[in-house]
């Protein structure tokens, strides 16, 4: 299974927002959905790539905290 830098980096990217700046939360994790969506439709990515992808960066996000 190869993770999916791309649902990485704007799931690590809506923790922080949300995480800062909670006006913004659905806002942000919208985005994210959509490009989520757009990495499969796209075939840039597998389901299991972008499952993989977003589900990396919470446990290493509460980790370095």
């Amino acid at each position: 299974m190869f993770s999916s830098l791309h649902t990485g980096c704007a799931t690590i990217k809506a923790l922080c927002l949300s995480h800062f700046f909670p006006a913004t939360t659905k806002y942000v994790w919208a985005y994210t959905g959509m490009l989520y969506w757009a990495a499969m439709y796209l075939l840039h990515h597998y389901l299991i790539d972008v499952v993989g992808g977003m589900s990396l960066p919470p446990p290493s996000s509460a980790y370095s905290s």
